[in-house]
């Protein structure tokens, strides 16, 4: 006996639907001859929405407000490196000399300081930035004492809320030439300058912000673990596997997606070196290595009052930034078959 299709009387309670002719859902004849909605009773259903939930409305008119403001208008901005901007010129005046400052930056004779600084800083967060996160989600993850994980998680996530200038502030209370680790040292025989030797600028840059932001880092990790399924690991269980093996087998697969797409976004951190902890912690004993392209758009920028030659540096950081950010998406699309698009 031949089942029904979808357009006959059988399957669709008596009534015929006909087919819309693309084998796709079947179109009834009330959606096929139904007029569009009015433009006035559009109007009418908007308004009526906005008065069922007004204080709904309020905050979504904020918030794109606020984006709209800080955000999008700003953006003009950037027009100024192709000018020779001033103040009494504004925004909308001003000479358009192209791409002058951008050549300029490219013939600065701190160029290649800036840049090595810059990647090399860069480079070194996401060598040990990146994994520590990881590493720590998973042995998070093989504790089972539940207060004790529930412990461990709420400590670790406390550096993270601490404020980058209080940060560099422990680190001079600890660092400087009387703070505790280096009396420390100096009783042991021991003589290092932390602050002033240009050596220990990228140690102790990479170490903090590893310390403030590892255990925030594994929230999504943890997050990624708990959607794998239970039934995998009483499978390898049944099989013998240990719990090393679990995790190499299970665990890292199943939060590969999460780390590749992480990893993705955090490329993007090798060019563009944060601004605030570099210019708190350096000083110019130390710019061999702590002068970072952050801290020199500053001083030529704001400092030297050369808006436009800042805003120039700063735009073709940002283009090689989201270049290498491209750059890394394809790599993975290539080797995973997976990427942020």
């Amino acid at each position: 006996m031949r089942p029904a299709l979808c357009g006959e009387p059988a399957l669709c309670g008596g009534r015929y639907r006909p087919h819309d002719g693309s084998g796709n859902r079947p179109v009834s004849r009330s959606d096929a001859t139904a007029p569009a909605l009015p433009a006035a009773a559009r109007r009418r259903s908007i308004r009526n929405s906005i008065r069922q939930a007004p204080a709904l409305y309020v905050m979504i008119g904020i918030v794109i407000l606020w984006s709209l403001v800080f955000h999008w208008v700003p953006v003009y901005g950037i027009t100024i490196a192709f000018k020779r901007y001033t103040a009494l010129d504004g925004f909308f005046g001003g000479e358009w000399i192209g791409l002058k400052y951008i050549t300029d930056f490219l013939n600065d004779p701190f160029l290649w300081r800036l840049i090595r600084n810059t990647v090399l800083i860069g480079f070194l967060t996401l060598a040990f930035g990146f994994p520590a996160p990881v590493i720590f989600a998973l042995l998070i993850n093989e504790m089972r004492k539940r207060w004790f994980k529930r412990l461990v998680q709420s400590i670790s996530y406390l550096p993270h809320f601490i404020a980058t200038v209080i940060v560099v502030g422990l680190i001079y209370q600890f660092f400087s030439f009387d703070g505790l680790v280096t009396v420390t040292l100096q009783a042991l025989g021991v003589d290092a300058d932390f602050l002033g030797d240009p050596g220990w600028f990228r140690p102790l840059y990479v170490a903090s912000g590893v310390w403030q932001d590892v255990g925030w880092g594994t929230i999504i990790y943890l997050a990624a673990m708990a959607g794998i399924s239970s039934e995998l690991y009483e499978s390898a269980t049944i099989d013998g596997a240990g719990r090393l093996q679990q995790a190499r087998f299970i665990t890292i697969p199943g939060i590969m997606p999460t780390v590749v797409v992480l990893f993705i976004l955090a490329t993007r951190n090798v060019v563009q070196t944060g601004f605030e902890k570099a210019f708190l912690l350096g000083n110019p004993a130390i710019y061999e290595t702590a002068d970072v392209i952050a801290t020199y758009v500053y001083r030529r920028g704001i400092l030297g009052g050369e808006y436009s030659y800042g805003t120039a540096i700063d735009l073709l950081n940002n283009l090689v930034s989201f270049a290498v950010v491209l750059a890394v998406n394809k790599l993975a699309v290539r080797i995973r078959g997976e990427g942020l698009w």
